[in-house]
């Protein structure tokens, strides 16, 4: 993608964030950030990156003068906007590893709807931090990139503990006979790397003796409304996704695998009416799904 049409695309996904942001943005998400930096819920303990961020980055405006940005509310509109447009970009690069630029366009616009989607049913910016880090994450183990995960992942555990996935991400791409073990161990450094910086905020803050959740799975299973909300979530790309799955990408059918792993835990963990905590999954249904709509157009 040259200069010009990446300037054309940020542009297009700096709007898609503006409306988004006129849509769902309002100071209710102030409660939340509080709710962390207090320790209110314990579930939300550890997600501190965007709370701790809005606030000292208000103190230290406002002591440089800058009261238009000495504004929680605004700092958070503005990071919104720009996660948005940053997922945008990531995306699509993303998914022109295999595809042209018309599908990889596509499938991005589809990510937003499903985004859209998702914040029907409330939504924080972490959910969406968390998003494009996986993304970014994703683009990196294709590419072979990987030393930068080991930067990402402890970044993403400041957000959430989600991207603690990302490891059994990188082991599923990496495995093989000739390399199993050298797949093991780098797996298991990059899932210290971010356990750690979760696991020292859990324990300075509110302890691994206090149960931030509790076990919901059977209470989300027998919940139909949920299974239905998680389908209609990507609806037809569940199935589109596992047709002729045999066909697709390797890594792409190495990474399938994965995903009934990541609907139990998050079935054990959280109430699935909360879908945005999927989000991740469409880096891996969303191209194994356009692998089927655009046969003649994937590389």
């Amino acid at each position: 993608m040259n200069s010009k049409r990446l300037f054309f695309y940020f542009l297009l996904y700096l709007c898609i964030g503006f409306t988004f942001m006129k849509l769902y943005a309002n100071s209710d998400e102030l409660g939340y950030f509080e709710s962390v930096r207090d320790g209110t819920k314990e579930q939300y303990s550890s997600r501190i990156l965007f709370p701790f961020l809005y606030e000292y980055t208000e103190q230290v405006l406002h002591e440089f003068s800058v009261p238009y940005f000495s504004d929680e509310l605004r700092l958070y509109k503005i990071s919104l906007i720009l996660t948005l447009a940053g997922i945008g970009l990531a995306f699509q690069w993303y998914l022109e590893l295999w595809f042209s630029e018309g599908p990889a366009f596509s499938g991005t616009l589809f990510l937003f709807l499903v985004i859209h989607y998702t914040y029907m049913f409330g939504g924080h910016i972490d959910s969406l931090f968390n998003l494009l880090l996986f993304i970014v994450c994703a683009s990196l183990i294709v590419r072979k990139i990987n030393w930068l995960l080991y930067i990402i992942i402890p970044l993403g555990a400041l957000n959430r503990e989600t991207i603690l996935f990302v490891p059994f991400l990188y082991f599923l791409a990496e495995y093989s006979d000739q390399n199993k073990w050298n797949a093991c161990w780098k797996s298991i450094t990059l899932f210290l790397s971010g356990f750690l910086i979760y696991g020292i905020i859990r324990l300075l803050r509110v302890g691994f003796d206090s149960s931030g959740y509790s076990d919901l799975f059977f209470w989300n299973f027998a919940c139909h409304h949920c299974n239905l909300t998680l389908f209609f979530m990507f609806h037809l790309f569940w199935i589109l996704a596992f047709i002729g799955l045999s066909q697709k990408p390797f890594i792409l059918q190495r990474w399938a695998i994965s995903i009934p792993f990541f609907i139990v835990v998050h079935y054990h963990l959280g109430s699935v009416r909360e879908v945005r905590m999927f989000l991740p999954l469409a880096v891996i249904i969303i191209p194994l799904a356009l692998w089927v709509l655009f046969p003649g157009d994937n590389r």
